[in-house]
This record gives C-alpha cells, sequence and structure tokens, in this order.
C-alpha cells in the first residue's frame, strides 16, 4: 500500500481537489499494482473537505480525516468534535505559548486548568459537527 496526506494548505495542487492533483498515485497505483490510502487531510472548509471524500470515493482510495476533534478555533475549517475551551485551560494555555502578560497561574491554577481540559476532551462533552460527520459518511 501506498499511503499519502494532502493539504491545501501547503500544495496549490490540491487547493480544489480533482483528478489532475491525484494523477501521480493514480499512476503510481497503476504501476506497482497496489493499492492507495490517503492518510490523512483535512483542516479546510466543509466545501473541501466535502470534495476530497467524493474524489477518494470516485476514485476507489481509503481515507482518514486529520484532525477529528480539536478547541475551536474559528477559522472555517471545521472538525468533527469541537473542543469548549475551559477558562482555567485558557489561562494556562496562554502562559505556555508564551503570552506572558496572562501572568504565570499558580501550581493549583494550572492542575485546575489540566483537569478542566481532560474533562472537556471527553466526546460526551464536546459539540459535534453534524455537517461535516454526514460528509465524511458520505451522506
Amino acid at each position: 500500500m501506498y499511503e499519502f496526506h494532502e493539504y491545501s494548505l501547503l500544495n496549490r495542487a490540491w487547493r480544489t481537489p480533482n483528478q489532475k492533483a491525484l494523477g501521480p498515485f493514480l499512476d503510481l497505483r497503476a504501476k506497482t499494482h497496489m493499492p492507495l490510502w490517503l492518510g490523512e487531510f483535512g483542516e479546510d472548509t466543509l466545501d473541501w473537505q466535502t470534495q476530497m471524500v467524493q474524489l477518494m470515493k470516485a476514485n476507489g482510495i481509503g481515507w482518514a480525516v486529520w484532525p477529528w476533534k480539536r478547541i475551536d478555533l474559528e477559522n472555517n475549517h471545521p472538525v468533527i468534535e469541537i473542543i469548549t475551551m475551559p477558562d482555567a485551560w485558557e489561562k494556562l494555555f496562554r502562559y505556555l505559548v508564551g503570552a506572558w502578560f496572562s501572568g504565570k497561574p499558580s501550581r493549583a491554577a494550572a492542575e485546575q486548568g489540566m483537569a478542566q481540559m481532560l474533562e472537556a476532551i471527553g466526546t460526551q462533552n464536546c459539540t459535534e459537527n453534524v455537517a461535516l460527520a454526514k460528509t465524511l459518511a458520505g451522506q
């Protein structure tokens, strides 16, 4: 099996998923008689992800979406499950990524933030993006 990853952000050929962009992989499959697997795609609009699923399905290529779950970035790049960022985690997160002006949290505040995030990432606490889930299910 040959596996590949594709994102429109890093590859102009994939800004619009189409047969031409897929061509080199189809050629490899024809030459080697080995199956193809799109091991990672996503981080784009619902329309783009829909086009990727349709293109892979039309060409008999298996696939896996990335990412499945993350904090909502409010960037029109949907994921299946959206984590609501807990307040205590956000304070810790801002400190960890270098927003020093937010101040170093106390040990207790950091532990509270981590505990809240562990609770927030549970599937039962996430919000499902129904439109993307239907797209990925081929509906």
